[in-house]
Formats: C-alpha cells, structure tokens, sequence
C-alpha cells in the first residue's frame, strides 16, 4: 500500500467537526477513499471502496484544501478522514502536512485512525489529533497503538450500545494511567433520527455514571446524526 504515488480521494468538503475534542469547530475534512477493514457500523461506506474517487498528487491535494477552502473560509483545522487514512502514502501525507503548516502558521491537523495500523513516526508527531477507534470485537481489529504516545491532545474513541457496554468497562481500563481523551458515542443505525440518538446519548450516560469508571470520559453524540442524521458529505 506504501508504494503509491498519488493520493485516492472520496470527498473534500467543509463542516462542523461532529464528535470528539473538537466538537462543533469548522473543520475542513478531507475524506480518502479505501479500507481495509469492514466494521458493522461504518457511517461512511462509499469511502470503503476506491469506487468513484479522484486522483491527486500532493502538491494537486495542496492546491485544492489551499485555494478552495482556507483561502476562502480561514478555518483553522483540517481533518484527515476515510475510508482510512493511515493506508495512503505516509511520507506524501507527511509531506502534505508539512506544507500546509508552512502556509498556515497555527493550522491544526487531526488524523481518524482505526487502532489497527501504525503509522510512520514523522506522520504522528506532525499530526495534532490523532482520533483513533477502538474496535468492538466484531470488527476483528487489535488495538496496536502504542498507549505511552498517546498525549492530552489526542482521543481514544468508544462506540457503545447495551450489548457491548460490559466489553468497552472492561477495555477502557488499559487507559487508567493515560492523560488521553475517552470520547464514548451511542452506537447509531440507518434507522436513527434525531431523538433516538439523543435517548441513547442519555441512556449510556447513564450507565457510564453508574459504572464509577473515574477516568477522563467524555459521552458525546454525534452532532452529524443530529444534524443531518446519515446525510453524506456533511
């Protein structure tokens, strides 16, 4: 997957950031196109595949985030989304981010990972926010990521329901001595709607305040399904 020249693209698009640290800041997504991994409860599977995308160079993803969104909207974040990004070339994503910080002194960049693949040392440490999943075990996907990299500026994320609340008590105790974020979502469905994903906010809140869990745990829902509710491109 390392030998890539270009990069494959799903989508480009601005928005407010919908979970996480960041919740509700203007961020620029870029959304890569292709995964490895197929997890039940992906919310973005036209990305999953390479299917309909483009093509660019870095210098051509520089050009397009560069002349069409922060020279227009001066946002101060850009987030690297999928699909999964962690498979597209990491010395051109590296080189990318060198570029735009160059350009854009104070531009933060987040990075969502799965938790199954390591990315270059040079990538992390240029990366600001590293928002990275940990997977039930029905993805069939390890949580390799080194735990002593994490720092207060990056998010370990949870998505929970009643089926799976007793495994995420259990797996978030690896986190006890870490100062990273825990950012715990409901677990949403195609059917959702705005009020269903409201109660289950509530209701898992509920739950983890029960639990006594005492670690930096943040219940967020998702302010994309609240908004737009499995609208695309948002």
């Amino acid at each position: 997957m390392e030998n890539k020249e270009i990069f494959k693209l799903n989508n480009i698009f601005y928005s407010v950031q919908g979970e996480g640290i960041h919740i509700g800041k203007p961020t620029i997504f870029v959304r890569f196109a292709g995964c490895p991994f197929r997890c039940p409860y992906c919310d973005e599977p036209a990305a999953l595949t390479e299917k309909g995308s483009f093509e660019r160079e870095v210098d051509g993803l520089y050009e397009i985030i560069d002349r069409e969104f922060l020279r227009k909207y001066n946002f101060s974040y850009v987030e690297f989304t999928g699909g999964s990004p962690e498979i597209q070339n990491n010395k051109m994503l590296y080189n990318l981010c060198k570029k735009l910080k160059r350009r854009y002194v104070g531009l933060k960049i987040g990075m969502q990972m799965s938790g199954g693949i390591e990315i270059h040392k040079k990538l992390w440490e240029i990366i600001d926010n590293h928002k990275i999943d940990f997977k039930e075990p029905a993805c069939n996907i390890p949580f390799i990521i080194d735990i002593n990299k994490l720092t207060s500026q990056d998010e370990i994320k949870f998505v929970v329901d009643n089926d799976n609340f007793d495994w995420f008590v259990e797996e978030v105790k690896r986190f006890e001595y870490s100062n990273v974020n825990i950012i715990v979502s409901p677990k949403s469905s195609a059917y959702s709607n705005e009020m269903l994903e409201l109660e289950n906010a509530k209701e898992l809140t509920m739950r983890i305040l029960n639990a006594r869990l005492g670690l930096n745990i943040q219940v967020l829902p998702r302010l994309q399904q609240l908004y737009w509710c499995n609208k695309k491109g948002v």
